[in-house]
């Protein structure tokens, strides 16, 4: 609870109102965090942030984000005897959750309703299994509509993908091209913001490797700086990456083999966004 006051507190005092002259860029921050404490203890820090310059036809992005998640335990025991005796507390934090990611993209427009952009992405989610990825692309896009209240448009992109796993198996090929299909949809009702970005990447050398990832986020606004916002991310990956689980014989650990991890990851969250 005290967490939660903290956080607010600050966010509130950032948030104060001021009129600011009209500018080429925007800047969102999004913020949470929630800690428990007394017989266990565990801490969940998120953060998003979203710069855009805009140029008269052409727009800059960069965005970068992460998520960590610390559990601590207790262990309790006691020395002595039943009559007279000594407890003692043993504790052990772990990291039970962690992803980061920073993504950079340069877009402009070749017309009204058509686009080329170019981006540089890395990302990092250990417990997926990925502990570097990198894309680099080029693509096209189209506006197929946009008003002060609805916008979609789509890209097409071609990309160079390499990668580091945190369990390589031998057939693993760190370096491969692909193609990523997206959409990008926004609805704008006075306070109420919804937006759903859609993203799936094929690999060009092997048909049975491809992924989609799906992002929604619902925001209300709470003063002219300040928004609440809940979000549900879905990522599907038909041919995950592997982690090491010991091999026991007899009880004791003789070697390392691969454990294809899950298919399909749910993320749910709530933050204060503070737009700049």
């Amino acid at each position: 609870m005290k967490y939660a006051l903290l956080f607010i507190a600050t966010v509130g005092c950032l948030a104060q109102e001021a009129e600011a002259p009209a500018r080429p860029w925007t800047d969102e921050l999004d913020l949470s965090i929630v800690g428990t404490s007394g017989n266990s203890e565990s801490t969940t820090f998120g953060f998003k942030n979203h710069y855009t310059y805009n140029f008269e036809k052409a727009k800059f992005e960069f965005k970068l984000g992460g998520i960590r998640v610390e559990t601590t335990k207790f262990t309790h025991f006691a020395i002595g005897t039943p009559e007279a005796f000594e407890v003692v507390e043993e504790e052990e934090t772990l990291k039970t959750d962690e992803k980061y990611y920073v993504q950079t993209k340069y877009s402009k427009s070749i017309s009204d309703r058509f686009f080329w952009d170019a981006s540089l992405d890395w990302d990092r989610n250990e417990f997926a299994g990925i502990k570097n990825r990198y894309a680099l692309g080029v693509g096209v896009g189209h506006v197929w509509k946009k008003t002060d209240t609805r916008s979609f448009s789509s890209a097409y992109t071609l990309l160079y993908n390499t990668e580091d796993l945190v369990f390589e198996t031998p057939d693993f090929d760190d370096s491969y091209g692909s193609i990523k299909l997206s959409y990008e949809w926004k609805e704008n009702k006075g306070a109420i913001k919804f937006k759903q970005e859609f993203a799936a990447v094929a690999n060009l050398e092997t048909s049975e490797d491809f992924r989609a990832d799906l992002k929604n986020e619902l925001s209300t606004g709470l003063t002219k700086r300040l928004a609440l916002k809940v979000g549900l991310d879905v990522a599907y990956d038909h041919q995950p990456a592997f982690k090491g689980i010991p091999l026991l014989v007899d009880g004791v650990e003789i070697d390392t083999v691969p454990y294809e991890l899950d298919e399909l990851d749910y993320l749910f969250k709530t933050s204060l966004v503070l737009t700049f």
